[in-house]
């Protein structure tokens, strides 16, 4: 009898896996088509919309259209130029001024507590003349200046 009821109970283990085996792999198959379904579905609604824009635009809307492209990439294009000279400015800038300071620090450094040989090694160590340009502008600055251009060629048309 103990015999038999092992045999009945790996049996039916085993016609439990087998159904959710299969089970499992309808619901994988299903899913596949579902997901392969909807792709397709996806695709040929791009492809009527494309369809149904190319056909509709006119020339006019074209040109429109690229003319639009090409004012948002050269626009791009000058903003990314503005940024970039302002960093390159604000860098030499700090630069300098990084440079400057140091050297006052090794004048420091080199004194110590002797007043007297600080005052010598200042002028040693710094150079008198330190041109530290013009301050770096701001954004607004160059856009105030750019809008005084605007407005003067405007006036003379």
């Amino acid at each position: 009898v103990r015999n038999l009821l092992s045999e009945m109970r790996e049996r039916l283990t085993y016609l439990f896996f087998i159904l959710f085996h299969s089970l499992v792999t309808k619901v994988s198959h299903s899913a596949r088509h579902d997901h392969k379904t909807i792709t397709e579905a996806r695709e040929q609604l791009f492809k009527r919309t494309i369809i149904k824009d190319s056909s509709a635009q006119s020339e006019q809307e074209a040109l429109n259209l690229l003319i639009a492209s090409g004012i948002t990439r050269f626009g791009i294009l000058f903003m990314m130029i503005f940024i970039m000279q302002v960093l390159v400015n604000l860098y030499r800038y700090t630069m300098r001024l990084s440079a400057y300071y140091l050297s006052q620090a090794d004048a420091f450094l080199l004194a110590g507590e002797d007043s007297k040989a600080l005052m010598e090694l200042l002028p040693a160590l710094s150079p008198a003349q330190v041109d530290f340009g013009k301050p770096p502008t701001t954004p607004m600055g160059e856009v105030s200046k750019l809008l005084e251009l605007a407005n003067k060629a405007r006036a003379v048309t």
